[in-house]
């Protein structure tokens, strides 16, 4: 995973940009308790002060979705966070040994049979034994049916034998769903390090078609996220790489690591995010997302190239934590060749899109941007989009 930029730390680069939202811009409503469902307009308005408890690449949205759905508890977050230290098991003996049923499916060959709960289990060094179920199996559509599981890999662990782990059992009663004994622990991509693939079992609320009849791939982002602006180059490679095989759908939604001061209104915050979402209309994403953060990174070459170096070193730049101007990306645009009237007719879909985007996110659980939901069935990693899609139609595997 992402660090942060190789130059300052966050909280330093934060005082650096204090005073680049504009003293005098209204700032937004901070809301901090859920009463019942907000609005997904509300949504993407989540003061950024609530993200500073949260690690880098987690969307904002998540934190609502947390709160409302109880799908992981702060304290159970807590846990992963916690300092990297060696693991003691706290007892060996059979009798303490955690159970774990973990459903996980071939046709997803780029999943890991493995889950977010295994992972803390060996953190917090919690003896547990993995049974293996393959969800093609009898005894697999069996536990799919009875339990509800709606995504894989999904681990099932026995509630009785956590007794005797009271902190962590505490955090997982706060976290996940039991049934007839057992915690339902989807994967939640919860590991710092890494973002693991995960494949849907319901698809509601998703819309695989596409008008081109191509491979659909809703690309979940943040542009002025610090995860987001690091990975540029991947991005846009990864997606040069199946650009003919696929239609491309931007989704934005706000990341905790915003680069942009907290005072910067949504509609100026997000004025990027609209563009980017027009330029994949138009099949202009990747040279739209190149130009822009060539500008925002610039500080050693020409404006528009974003090097490995400026990207790793944005913070230097006289552009950064300042959001980016209509004449700046109409002139990005123009650039890049985007039609200028199709942009101007995107716009308003666009802004209306963001809406949508955060109802999806949450639907769909997406927990870490940038990532990518490859015909509602895939959630994966930016570097496994074309192994998704070529999974979906075999001609994205050209």
């Amino acid at each position: 995973m992402y660090k942060g930029f190789n130059v300052k730390p966050m909280a330093e680069k934060k005082q650096k940009n204090g005073k680049n939202g504009k003293e005098g811009k209204e700032t937004r409503e901070e809301t901090t308790q859920m009463k019942g469902m907000e609005s997904t307009e509300k949504i993407q308005e989540k003061s950024k002060e609530s993200k500073k408890s949260w690690f880098s690449d987690i969307p904002i949205y998540l934190i609502v979705l947390l709160l409302v759905l109880g799908m992981v508890g702060s304290y159970a977050v807590s846990l992963l966070l916690a300092p990297a230290q060696t693991p003691t098991p706290i007892n060996t003996g059979d009798d303490k040994i955690v159970k774990i049923e973990l459903v996980y499916s071939e046709d997803c060959g780029f999943c890991r049979k493995g889950n977010t709960i295994t992972d803390l289990f060996d953190f917090k060094g919690i003896p547990y034994k993995t049974e293996e179920i393959e969800a093609g199996t009898p005894r697999g559509r069996q536990l799919i049916a009875d339990f509800g599981i709606k995504s894989l890999p999904t681990a099932l662990v026995n509630e009785k034998e956590l007794n005797f782990y009271t902190t962590e059992k505490k955090a997982m009663d706060e976290s996940f769903i039991t049934k007839d004994g057992k915690y339902i622990v989807p994967e939640v991509n919860l590991d710092q390090e890494k973002v693991y693939a995960k494949m849907y079992l319901d698809k509601t609320g998703c819309v695989a078609d596409t008008n081109s009849g191509k491979v659909a791939v809703d690309f979940f982002d943040d542009p002025y996220s610090e995860t987001s602006i690091i990975q540029t180059n991947k991005i846009n490679q990864a997606l040069a790489d199946v650009n003919d095989s696929v239609e491309l759908r931007y989704r934005y939604v706000e990341g905790r690591s915003n680069s942009l001061p907290d005072d910067v209104p949504f509609e100026l915050e997000s004025m990027a995010a609209t563009y980017l979402y027009c330029a994949a209309e138009q099949g202009k994403f990747t040279e739209l997302n190149q130009a822009i953060k060539g500008m925002y990174c610039n500080h050693i070459g020409i404006e528009f190239d974003a090097t490995q170096e400026e990207i790793d070193t944005c913070n230097l730049s006289k552009h950064y934590g300042i959001f980016l101007s209509k004449i700046d990306l109409d002139g990005a645009s123009r650039r890049v060749g985007l039609d200028m009237n199709a942009l101007a007719a995107c716009k308003p879909i666009a802004e209306n899109s963001f809406s949508e985007a955060a109802r999806n996110a949450l639907a769909f659980k997406v927990t870490r941007i940038p990532t990518a939901i490859i015909a509602c069935t895939y959630n994966v990693p930016i570097e496994q989009i074309k192994d998704a899609a070529c999974k979906v139609d075999k001609s994205a595997c050209s």
